[in-house]
């Protein structure tokens, strides 16, 4: 990336051992969700570094390690928990 975009790279940081999760879908906007996904995670000892959400998604940073169970607390949680 550095070599094709020189000045676009130059503030960039690279942090080993993160990972990115997200929630996808309509549902995210809707009140409430982005807290239980917050919650979902630091109830169960898995620390967000960072956020970034639009109206589909929410995405948080965490450490790598901590990647699958995450998914599959916010599956457990968000998808099956809904059926």
């Amino acid at each position: 990336f550095s070599e094709k975009y020189p000045e676009s790279s130059k503030n960039l940081i690279h942090i080993p051992n993160l990972g990115k999760v997200s929630v996808i879908g309509i549902g995210v906007k809707s009140k409430g969700v982005a807290a239980q996904v917050f919650n979902i995670l630091s109830n169960n000892g898995i620390s967000i570094e960072m956020v970034s959400s639009s109206d589909i998604n929410i995405s948080c940073i965490i450490k790598e390690k901590d990647l699958e169970k995450a998914v599959n607390l916010l599956h457990k949680e968000l998808i099956e928990e809904e059926k």
